[in-house]
């Protein structure tokens, strides 16, 4: 299965490679601008991500993949409630879309619930690259393979994982004590009974807390930014479907080869510390519902995450998460010259803006229109501003907001 073995795009958009033999192969899904690695022997591990043009490392510890089945009811799996940490690699696949400049690959693998769980539940992990882009896209999907079982996902968490502190040299890793976590749109949300505190969070402020686990940044955010003020990378989310957050967290990690259970055994809390994002995870309780898999509801399909680098402060990471907002087709008509308000900004690409009462216009930077045209339009996008860059709000200070406010992702 892991023989030597390559793939070329026509287009030259991404190159796959299969090396390492027995019970360590792993594959490498590349461009220009992104290397992949993903172990694919008995285990799914695509735990390696780097940025090619710096050098970057963005993730250099395994996978997280994490799922727990509710305590079964009528005509669902007969057991206690039974929780995954690892997936059983099965095949991989390519796509490409020579028109779109885009190369696919998805890795899919079984959950391992152990001997006496469940072998019906399937994951599918996509990622793309993109030709003449320095952007990567993942997504995930959970699939009810086969079977009348009926399973209720009660928690789950995916996504890379990053080294922040190394245990064994007692060390900050790759600068990490340098860089900033800040929310997109909003760095600091203030009002409604709900104050996030901070405007940004750095390496230390993301170490968990085991005593009462009050950990940063604990709040929902439809993008983040992670830089050191001369560059970063964003990492959005973006769901047409349901309401998701981008999933971002600090964690103690402890891989199995160091002699550890894993990031949530005992053991792991002397192990390293790890940022874990991109992925999936129910943050603010969305995706709201039960995620619900059986014979007649066979797939549940997560948002995309985008990871995108930037050049500059976090002032650049929103103006980059703008662009490509912009580019999925959220932005102004472009036929509009007037000043954007709360109400105005909430159409499609192309729509006419609606004529208002004067009175009815308010500043781009109140909060309560803002919130109106969000909940009155979910599925729409809000770019506030006077010209086509972000320019600072008016809640608060400048400093405190930077207004992208962008399709689908709820409310910041």
């Amino acid at each position: 299965m892991a023989r030597p073995d390559e793939h070329q795009s026509p287009g030259g958009a991404a190159t796959i490679e299969i090396s390492g033999a027995g019970d360590t192969p792993f594959l490498e899904f590349s461009n220009r601008s992104w290397l992949l690695r993903a172990g694919i022997g008995q285990r799914l591990n695509p735990g390696m991500l780097q940025h090619r043009p710096t050098g970057d490392v963005v993730a250099d510890a395994d996978y997280c993949y994490r799922l727990t089945l509710a305590s079964p009811g009528p005509g669902g799996f007969t057991g206690t409630e039974l929780e995954s940490r690892s997936v059983r690699f099965t095949s991989w696949n390519v796509e490409e879309d020579h028109a779109r400049g885009e190369t696919s690959l998805t890795l899919i693998g079984r959950f391992d619930f152990g001997a006496l769980g469940p072998t019906d539940l399937e994951l599918s992990h996509r990622f793309t690259l993109f030709h003449g882009s320095d952007r990567i896209d993942e997504q995930l999907t959970l699939r009810h393979r086969f079977g009348r079982d009926e399973h209720s996902v009660e928690s789950f968490r995916f996504g890379f994982r990053k080294v922040l502190f190394d245990h064994s040299t007692r060390s900050w890793r790759d600068g990490a004590d340098r860089r900033t976590l800040t929310g997109i749109p909003f760095r600091r949300f203030q009002g409604q009974a709900k104050d996030y505190r901070m405007t940004g969070y750095t390496a230390a402020d993301l170490v968990p807390d085991n005593w009462n686990g009050d950990n940063l940044p604990a709040r929902p955010s439809e993008a983040w930014s992670w830089g050191d003020g001369e560059r970063g990378y964003v990492i959005g989310k973006y769901s047409q479907g349901h309401i998701e957050f981008a999933a971002i967290d600090g964690e103690f990690f402890t891989p199995a080869s160091a002699g550890g259970e894993d990031s949530h055994s005992e053991a792991a809390k002397t192990g390293d510390v790890c940022l874990r994002f991109a992925g999936a995870g129910r943050v603010n309780a969305a995706p709201g519902g039960p995620i619900m898999l059986s014979g007649t509801s066979r797939t549940f399909e997560f948002g995309v995450t985008s990871i995108v680098p930037f050049a500059g402060g976090w002032q650049e990471g929103h103006r980059t998460y703008a662009t490509l907002q912009r580019e999925r087709g959220h932005r102004l008509p472009r036929a509009s010259t007037r000043p954007c308000t709360g109400t105005s900004c909430t159409n499609w690409a192309g729509a006419a803006a609606p004529t208002l009462p004067s009175k009815s216009r308010r500043s781009c930077g109140r909060r309560p229109n803002l919130l109106r045209a969000s909940v009155r339009r979910p599925s729409t996008s809000i770019l506030c501003g006077t010209s086509s860059k972000a320019v600072p709000s008016g809640i608060g200070s400048a400093s405190d907001h930077w207004m992208t406010l962008s399709a689908g992702c709820g409310i910041s």
